[in-house]
């Protein structure tokens, strides 16, 4: 079963979503041991079908993509945008307004390439995401996947690259860096601090992984607010991706220039 469309994403494949488990962060957290992503792949099911070698459209697995936001009004009100027709009956619609209408970005990683993030094997795999650093090993930025849920850094688990160094989350800047969610690190730099134009007298471009609403007071001067989504990702023959319903992922509250 498949649905045609006819701009941008051009065939939609259904493909099952992945699920939450573990850990939903919001917000309105300050808790630092809560501000991880936690979900479980779907690959049983309707999904596993594409995984046959004869399938003329075959599931890959299931990407990450995240959004910047200055505060987090506006991104309550993206996410609701999204949200609210993130079902069977718009099926196509709610990946068309995440990556063609609010430009959601794919994660990147410090080294190796991984596209998708969590590629298919036939067996629901369970990831852990966490962006930024604390003091505290278990709780420092990595990705964690295997065949149980975590909620803290597992080494054993963690995604390594071809070389067996450890991947962490980067961000999807568009240019030649390899930016951490670390804002500000250790120098209190802006050029590690998202940049929105003209915003508190800034007159870079904006990010492209950043909404650009520069008008909008920030609740928090020092806060950056990071809202991410999971979507099982397939391909056909001609190339096409076509996409599932979404997984939104929830929020994290990133404080400029701190670690706890």
């Amino acid at each position: 079963m498949f649905i045609n469309i006819s701009c941008g994403l051009d065939s939609f494949y259904v493909l099952e979503p992945p699920a939450i488990y573990g850990n939903q962060p919001t917000y309105q957290s300050s808790d630092y041991t809560k501000k991880f992503f936690s979900f479980r792949t779907e690959e049983k099911g309707t999904n596993d079908v594409y995984l046959s070698s004869s399938s003329e459209f075959k599931f890959s697995g299931t990407e990450i993509y995240y959004k910047i936001f200055k505060g987090y009004s506006i991104m309550l009100s993206v996410e609701s945008r999204i949200n609210e027709v993130n079902n069977s009956t718009y099926y196509t619609q709610a990946a068309e307004r995440l990556i063609s209408t609010y430009k959601y970005q794919q994660l990147k990683f410090s080294s190796g390439s991984f596209i998708p993030l969590v590629k298919a094997t036939g067996n629901n795999q369970y990831v852990y995401i966490r962006l930024t650093d604390y003091n505290n090993e278990d709780f420092r930025q990595g990705i964690c996947i295997g065949n149980i849920g975590v909620e803290k850094f597992n080494e054993s688990m963690a995604l390594k690259d071809g070389s067996g160094n450890l991947v962490l989350p980067r961000r999807n800047y568009g240019g030649n860096e390899s930016l951490t969610f670390n804002f500000g690190g250790d120098d209190k730099d802006h050029d590690w601090v998202p940049h929105i134009k003209n915003f508190d007298g800034w007159t870079e471009e904006t990010d492209i992984d950043v909404f650009d609403n520069s008008t909008e007071n920030s609740e928090d001067e020092n806060a950056w607010y990071v809202s991410m989504y999971a979507v099982s990702v397939g391909r056909d023959t001609t190339f096409t991706d076509s996409y599932s319903l979404l997984l939104h992922l929830g929020e994290v509250k990133i404080m400029v220039g701190e670690e706890n």
